[in-house]
């Protein structure tokens, strides 16, 4: 039997662009055993485990591929924070998206509100509050944004100086 990480992940590829996402997984996690350091492999796991709704798991194979990806896209670090905030891990979203915006100088609306948010949920308000502040350099009248800012200051009357 031909045990190479290359057909299983063409296996698992083909499963997944087929629509059989579980078989997918099975086939593409038989391949990460075999070889670990192909960034396509966490990239196309982390997908289906996305679409499986497996949001941890999903955040993790991103990571690791964006870890080992020489291309080191923001784009992929964003979909792996993003898929920590829906495991309702904030605490590696908020790690990521920190990473995004100092690191990397990503200070988008998608990624900042959703740092934003990630504070809030920790009940972090004034990182909350620093992001929030950012996001407003960029979109002054953005009224969800002062919403946002303002919940944050009124759950965290710490932060008002009169």
């Amino acid at each position: 039997k031909l045990n190479h990480f290359l057909v299983e992940f063409n296996i698992g590829t083909a499963y997944g662009l087929s629509g059989d996402t579980d078989k997918a997984i099975e086939h593409l996690e038989k391949a990460t055993v075999l070889e670990g350091n192909y960034p396509p492999l966490w990239l196309n796991l982390g997908k289906l485990y996305y679409q499986n709704r497996d949001f941890e798991n999903a955040g993790q194979a991103l990571e690791k591929g964006f870890t080992i990806s020489s291309a080191k896209s923001p784009d992929i670090l964003f979909m792996a924070m993003a898929a920590y905030y829906q495991a309702e891990n904030h605490s590696k979203a908020i790690e990521l998206g920190k990473s995004l915006v100092f690191t990397f100088g990503k200070d988008s609306f998608e990624i900042v509100s959703l740092l934003a948010n990630s504070y809030i949920v920790s009940e972090n308000y004034g990182g909350a509050v620093d992001m929030l502040n950012r996001l407003l350099e960029n979109n002054p009248s953005d009224h969800q944004v002062w919403k946002l800012l303002t919940q944050s200051y009124f759950k965290n009357l710490s932060l008002i100086h009169i």
